[in-house]
């Protein structure tokens, strides 16, 4: 029997019960093994943003975004794009250089930890705009989530004005109106034609109630999520 196992043996038999409680004597202490923290790459090794808002790339001078987002930003007031635009966009937009209208290929995920006012929305909006305006098909390939109503809302209103002389189209699903009417507006554009949306932005609840019961919500096209 081993050394150490007889001597823990042992000094379990030492022990003492007096009124039902047990006298614990010294007992033989074990080194435990330290546990080596692994992290992913994109936690342990983040790309960073400045918290200057100066440094933000001007929008009239950005070679990445096209003249109609330029025109749709300057309308908005949006004259600088924020840090965390300036790096996530670049970062979207070069992974499907080439790829769009089809955007095969295995998407990149992308997690941003920013405080409120920094600038995510359109983060992620302006590219997933300017993307999807290079195809003629109209069919649901963006789905925006957001927890709450009012959040879903603002987001639609975001995209709405940067797909302004576009044919793009977004729909918000948040409980806002009926549900006939927004299933209306999956099938239906203003005009009365049947289109599909481009962007869905939505809240989980609301979404959930499309897929199980809107006939013909379909999402097997969606590339941004």
């Amino acid at each position: 029997m081993n050394s150490a196992v007889a001597d823990a043996q042992r000094i379990r038999k030492e022990d003492v019960v007096i009124g039902g409680f047990t006298l614990v004597r010294d007992k033989q202490r074990y080194t435990k093994p330290q546990v080596k923290e692994v992290l992913p790459h994109w936690i342990s090794s983040p790309v960073t943003c400045s918290s200057d808002l100066s440094k933000g790339i001007r929008v009239k001078k950005s070679a990445l975004l096209e003249k109609f987002l330029v025109k749709n930003l300057r309308s908005m007031g949006i004259k600088r794009l924020f840090p965390v635009q300036s790096t996530v966009i670049p970062y979207i937009l070069d992974f499907y250089a080439g790829r769009a209208p089809l955007f095969f290929g295995h998407p990149r995920d992308i997690c941003i930890s920013a405080p409120t006012g920094s600038g995510k929305t359109l983060a992620y909006a302006l590219p997933i705009v300017q993307l999807l305006n290079s195809s003629s098909v109209h069919v649901i390939r963006a789905v925006v989530i957001l927890p709450v109503r009012d959040l879903a809302k603002q987001a639609e209103e975001t995209f709405k004005r940067l797909i302004a002389s576009t044919s793009l189209r977004v729909v918000l699903l948040a409980g806002e109106g009926s549900f006939a009417s927004e299933q209306q507006e999956i099938y239906f554009n203003a005009e009365g034609h049947i289109s599909p949306p481009d962007v869905v932005v939505c809240t989980p609840g609301r979404l959930v109630d499309h897929v199980y019961n809107t006939p013909g919500f379909c999402l097997e096209h969606v590339r941004f999520l």
